[in-house]
């Protein structure tokens, strides 16, 4: 059995992997509008293209989700994107988010359900390492090597994003606490170190869809 995706927003339900080839174009060409090729990102935006599809997709990990629901709705708690229900096997996803937030707001989900609930008391630092696992796992340390100098500069502090910071968030697919929490995380880790694990959760991925859920990686 796999997971069910309820389409309340079908266009944004659908796979992203079906939608790749212009993702990755759209995210070159608003790259191109808001002028960042004449600013260092050409390297960046030369090799994203290239990478894209190594690149972690949630709406297919679904499949490895047996017994659970996904369901894309207008309906959550304000300032929720996403919530997941272990009583319910169910996890919902705001509609109307941007495509690189979504593919965060899943992922992060997902998460959750891999891992399962946790004791009372327990919460916030289970929020914390679900988010490194997030960025770990979404984040192409290829691509985030080949960012300019300063162009991570805001997301990181955590303060409201320039559109460098924008920029990068598209380009890598993720949110704003993704790359804030990434950038974190290889301020401690080498190149080769960030690849070893991204190479890793892809290979945790392709086990998942072919055997169900495994054991639950802690961070």
């Amino acid at each position: 059995m796999t997971a069910t995706l309820a389409n309340e927003n079908a266009s944004q339900a659908a796979p992203l992997a079906a939608r790749a080839p212009s993702r990755g174009a759209a995210r070159v060409d608003w790259l191109r509008r808001v002028g960042t090729a004449q600013n260092g990102w050409s390297r960046a935006m030369e090799i994203a293209p290239r990478r894209r599809h190594l690149a972690y997709d949630p709406w297919e990990d679904i499949e490895a989700f047996a017994e659970w629901e996904v369901s894309v709705t207008g309906r959550l708690p304000d300032g929720y994107l996403g919530l997941c229900g272990f009583g319910a096997r169910k996890i919902w996803i705001k509609a109307g988010q941007p495509e690189w937030q979504m593919r965060s707001t899943l992922t992060h989900e997902l998460l959750h359900a891999e891992r399962g609930p946790v004791p009372a008391g327990q919460q916030k630092a289970e929020e914390r390492a679900v988010e490194l696992l997030t960025a770990k796992r979404l984040v192409d340390p290829v691509v985030y090597d080949a960012l300019p100098a300063g162009g991570v500069g805001r997301a990181i502090a955590g303060t409201a994003l320039s559109t460098s910071d924008l920029a990068a968030c598209r380009l890598l697919g993720v949110d704003k606490t993704t790359l804030r929490v990434y950038a974190g995380w290889r301020r401690r880790v080498t190149a080769s170190g960030a690849v070893r694990v991204w190479d890793r959760h892809r290979m945790m991925g392709d086990e998942r869809r072919r055997g169900g859920l495994g054991r639950h990686e802690r961070p």
